[in-house]
């Protein structure tokens, strides 16, 4: 079965996790499964509660009810489904503390996707449809929107929204290069302010909002960041 057919069959019938894994996870977890932890076969372990289980949890998280009632008002049907277990870490696949998570599940139409909620954020928002390939780099406020209107298949929107989550991780790199001393966005600040700097000029950083005369400022070492 190619991606295209494991994402729609996965949101069909949610992952027994409660987590649609990333791709390459599988084999992450097979290959531990095959070495195991001390160089000896096991079997990774299983979810303690499964999403197909049916298992109300004590209280469903506020942002998950929300997004449920938000979906119905627009007019889609929705399943809510509770999961606990082990998450296998991103680089190694080892079995992770247990946690829970959990999802809501949406269909109208041509279109269908799930939103899954754990650690107090959503950790997977993944859409589909007949005319639109899987596509898992949706906040829950673009969710929002696209529950309002779903994004046809090669439509700009998803264009808009892969440039801007790229000028973020830029924008991120670029902030961690301010805490080693490297600014990109310093100014002499009697350029800003239009007036002669007497002495030493000052600089300041409009991207991280920091000045300084002489030395650029850098983050220091495992303290806060100094104003």
């Amino acid at each position: 079965m190619d991606g295209r057919g494991k994402i729609l069959a996965e949101i069909g019938s949610e992952p027994v996790s409660g987590f649609y894994l990333r791709p390459g996870a599988e084999r992450l977890i097979e290959r531990v499964e095959a070495v195991g932890g001390n160089g000896v076969a096991s079997s990774y372990p299983p979810p303690s509660v499964s999403s197909r289980d049916g298992v109300q949890p004590a209280a469903w998280p506020g942002p998950v009810i929300a997004l449920a009632a938000a979906a119905e008002s627009l007019g889609w049907r929705f399943q809510l489904a509770y999961a606990s277990g082990c998450m296998p870490h991103a680089t190694t696949g080892r079995p992770g503390a247990e946690r829970e998570s959990f999802s809501v599940q949406f269909a109208r139409g041509g279109y269908q996707g799930y939103a899954i909620y754990a650690g107090k954020a959503w950790q997977s928002i993944m859409v589909t449809g007949r005319d639109l390939p899987p596509f898992g780099k949706l906040g829950r406020t673009d969710l929002g929107a696209w529950l309002r209107e779903p994004w046809p298949g090669g439509d700009v929107r998803y264009a808009e929204v892969l440039a801007y989550l790229d000028q973020q991780e830029r924008d991120r790199k670029a902030r961690e290069e301010c805490n080693r001393g490297v600014h990109d966005s310093a100014v002499l600040l009697g350029r800003v302010f239009g007036m002669e700097v007497a002495g030493p000029a000052g600089v300041w950083c409009r991207r991280c909002e920091h000045g300084w005369v002489g030395d650029p400022w850098r983050k220091p070492k495992g303290k806060g960041e100094a104003l």
